[in-house]
């Protein structure tokens, strides 16, 4: 369930352990090919008593993060089941528990042949390489270049005569109806809680005609309830800013764009200091 909406994995791992986002990409990798293993030696039967014994590790020191997310008084979503199956970290206990009970029985069964053990730990390398070809992962995507994400020349004309502001660092383009933009902002506010970007952050949303409220909700949702600075701009004028993307972001230097980047490409690196030119 995980593989259906990974990113949603992704951040929430992110916004939990303070490590680069390439990083916390690579074990989300490692971590959800290593259960699709498992569960293939178990449907298989092969290497049952050594896959039951790395899937008791792998219980016990999730159970261990969950008892921790219950302690510091998180409710929220584990993401155990992905987002598409919310789970909250008592049920997901639980869950465990149960799961553990079904797994005990498999060490007591035959010891395999290291012909049997080495299948299983292909059948394991196998199952890492084809999460992370099924998922798409960001670390081997080509950076898209700035002009293939913003019109340079219209996002000045538009900055310049409507918002220009020496202290704003960056703009975010963004739709509170769009899921991509969604994770976006919530990416962005954990590199804000960390001190990892410039908290001068301004968004221009597309006018969807959305009420009050649902922008609140997009926010307090999405962003922690950290409310930025916005404001609703026209599709006639919004969409040939950003070709047509979305969501992008800017990152500014004197008033002009040093780098934009997307979804994919914002992370930690996105806001290193280049010289002007």
């Amino acid at each position: 369930m995980k593989l259906l909406d990974l990113d949603s994995f992704k951040l929430y791992l992110f916004s939990l352990i303070p490590i680069p986002f390439t990083l916390v990409e690579i074990c989300v990798y490692f971590l959800l090919g290593i259960e699709l293993g498992i569960g293939i030696c178990l449907v298989l039967n092969i290497s049952v008593r050594d896959v039951c014994g790395v899937g008791l590790l792998l219980i016990g020191l999730f159970s261990v993060f969950l008892i921790w997310r219950i302690f510091i008084g998180d409710d929220e979503n584990c993401h155990c089941f992905g987002s598409k199956i919310a789970m909250s970290p008592t049920v997901s206990l639980i869950k465990n528990a149960i799961i553990t009970t079904l797994l005990i029985p498999g060490l007591n069964a035959v010891k395999p042949s290291a012909r049997i053990r080495l299948t299983s730990i292909a059948i394991l390398v196998a199952a890492v390489i084809l999460s992370a070809a099924i998922s798409f992962p960001y670390f081997v995507v080509k950076k898209t270049k700035t002009e293939d994400l913003i019109s340079e020349e219209l996002f000045t004309d538009f900055w310049e005569n409507a918002y220009y502001s020496e202290d704003v660092a960056i703009v975010s383009f963004l739709s509170i109806h769009c899921n991509y933009c969604k994770k976006y902002i919530t990416k962005l506010n954990t590199l804000v809680s960390r001190s990892q970007v410039p908290e001068n952050i301004y968004i221009v949303l597309l006018d969807e005609g959305a009420e009050l409220k649902e922008i609140d909700t997009f926010f307090e949702e999405y962003a922690n309830g950290l409310r930025f600075t916005y404001s609703l701009l026209s599709a006639d004028v919004f969409l040939p800013i950003v070709r047509g993307n979305i969501p992008v972001g800017v990152y500014l230097q004197g008033g002009k764009i040093n780098k934009a980047f997307d979804l994919i490409s914002l992370n930690e690196k996105s806001f290193d200091i280049i010289p002007n030119k």
